[in-house]
């Protein structure tokens, strides 16, 4: 016979009063809906500030009168979870809905978990959860503007290139993989400069760089670069600056300027 974890009868069972005060100020929103209707039994402090609503005004209420716009997207999944007593998971699940009366955009993670009664049947549903918003709209921010860095980087007529802590490379623009003779799908964490770095100027090269990095600043220097599809030398102005990630030094950005006739009219 299926049943309740521990838990949900001491919340909603008599003399559970205690266990029911702990669930009140649950870091994390907590909702009993009762019926096919869903019928809200239980709503923690997290849930009534996720709703912008008081206790008063969401207790012994149907889920979807509380906020009918979230009917088309959310009865299908409940009736489901109503209908055949499996769980339900959300991640990141955008939720557009009224709070305070405005409209609200924003993203959850959550669970609705089917309650069954003494005899196996699905009466009622928990839903755990926790607001994402903040999290998923700074995600969205970096994605955007590493989709903009690409899109620059990529129209730029030198190598631009990032590195990781340990100098290895994790980008590289359109035309430094050209001149490598490597194909846009390469994965650059396989790639290893010093295949086509002259050998006479590797080792000082890899010293201005390990040192750099020591330091955590930035550098410049002239190196070799070998073609990858003739074999030849170009002379190119190398420089880096150090990047960081909540303080923390994560690697070098960076550019590769062609400067081989300049060098060669000295």
């Amino acid at each position: 016979m299926r049943s309740n974890p521990p838990f949900i009868s001491g919340l909603t069972a008599s003399g559970g009063i205690e266990l029911h005060s702990l669930f009140k100020q649950a870091p994390v929103t907590i909702v009993v809906y009762r019926g096919e209707n869903f019928i809200v039994e239980v709503a923690n402090e997290l849930a009534l500030q996720m709703w912008g609503k008081a206790e008063t005004q969401v207790l012994g209420r149907p889920f979807f009168d509380i906020s009918p716009e979230l009917k088309e997207t959310m009865q299908p999944i409940l009736n489901k979870v109503l209908l055949t007593g499996k769980s339900f998971l959300g991640k990141e699940f955008p939720a557009q809905y009224v709070r305070h009366g405005r409209l609200y955009n924003g993203y959850f993670d959550f669970t609705y978990q089917p309650l069954f009664n003494s005899t196996g049947d699905t009466v009622g549903i928990i839903a755990i959860g926790t607001e994402v918003t903040e999290q998923v709209l700074a995600r969205k921010k970096i994605e955007e503007s590493e989709s903009l860095f690409r899109s620059t980087a990529n129209e730029a007529p030198l190598f631009v290139w990032v590195t990781d802590e340990k100098l290895q490379t994790i980008y590289l623009n359109k035309n430094g993989l050209n001149y490598f003779s490597l194909d846009a799908s390469f994965d650059v964490s396989g790639l290893s400069w010093k295949k086509f770095i002259h050998p006479d100027d590797i080792d000082r090269v890899l010293d201005i760089m390990n040192d750099a990095a020591k330091k955590q600043q930035s550098y410049t220097l002239e190196m070799r670069l070998r073609n990858g599809l003739t074999g030849n030398y170009r002379w190119f102005l190398d420089k880096g600056a150090p990047r960081y990630a909540n303080e923390k030094f994560t690697g070098f950005v960076g550019t590769s300027l062609d400067i081989h006739d300049r060098k060669e009219a000295e």
